[in-house]
């Protein structure tokens, strides 16, 4: 795992430390993420770095806009590490209440289909194999030849120090370019769904456990009419923090574990770890 991320992550995180004895302030609703995934799988031996900067303001009460910006590393056996930038995804958030204890969250976007690798005539065919195993876990940010213009909800219930979510997003993604050198397919459409428990220690700790879920809804050419291709299921589990301050009002540094549990990812031993800090000011 790259040495960079992790470096941020901790320089954030004495910010926040440092902020503490100056004067509190409002906050203005704007967030700022940061996350590294690392990915290992084998057949062949394969190790996969994604990086995802994201940024949200609130315009008012429920309502917010965000945009994320991806970097992807890969080294496959027996190629040189090659490395790409996703394709922006630029998008809005309603959050609701609809019951006592129970909240409703919508999402749509879309992405923007710039990423490196596509066309028919890249220039780096290694990049598109980097950008295309981005898509494991990062999803259409890392199909650069299509766009996805996606909506989702999210069910969010807290009862005590427990917190339950369920989340599902509708991906439709359109080859919009690279129908020469995409492997992808011109249309694949999938939904990305996850039922998450967690358990809040603290205030300021919490566990949590997932079931995350992939589920192809057509038969893009990469499934090979194979149906236990057709849905691909992660465990998922980790902690996060939540770090109030006076100047930073959160700084929320989680960490997170995934593995497949299902065919054919498992079998080629796919896992993950996931670090990433959130700062509301």
């Amino acid at each position: 795992m790259s040495s960079v991320p992790p470096l941020i992550f901790i320089a954030l995180l004495g910010a926040a430390v440092a902020a503490g004895d100056e004067a509190p302030r409002q906050p203005v609703g704007v967030s700022v993420s940061l996350g590294r995934a690392t990915i290992w799988q084998r057949a062949p031996a394969q190790d996969t770095g994604l990086t995802i900067l994201g940024v949200s303001c609130d315009l008012e009460g429920t309502l917010a806009v965000f945009a994320l910006f991806g970097l992807v590393d890969n080294r496959t056996e027996g190629e040189a590490r090659a490395w790409g930038v996703a394709n922006p995804s630029l998008g809005m958030t309603l959050e609701m209440p609809v019951a006592r204890r129970l909240d409703l969250g919508l999402i749509f976007g879309s992405t923007v289909p710039v990423g490196s690798g596509g066309g028919d005539f890249p220039s780096r065919p290694i990049v598109l194999r980097a950008m295309l195993s981005g898509t494991d876990w990062g999803g259409p940010m890392f199909g650069p030849n299509h766009i996805d213009v996606y909506e989702g909800l999210r069910l969010t219930s807290s009862e005590g120090g427990f917190t339950f979510r369920f989340r599902s997003t509708l991906h439709p993604a359109v080859r919009v370019r690279g129908k020469k050198t995409d492997s992808l397919g011109p249309r694949v459409i999938f939904t990305s769904s996850g039922l998450l428990a967690a358990y809040a220690v603290t205030p300021q700790l919490s566990f949590f456990t997932e079931l995350a879920e992939t589920r192809f809804l057509n038969h893009p050419p990469f499934l090979q009419d194979d149906p236990s291709l057709a849905t691909d299921r992660y465990a998922v589990a980790g902690l996060g923090l939540d770090l109030e301050r006076r100047r930073l009002t959160h700084v929320k540094p989680s960490l997170l574990y995934a593995r497949a549990v299902d065919a054919p990812k498992n079998r080629r031993h796919f896992h993950l770890i996931e670090m990433n800090v959130r700062v509301s000011f």
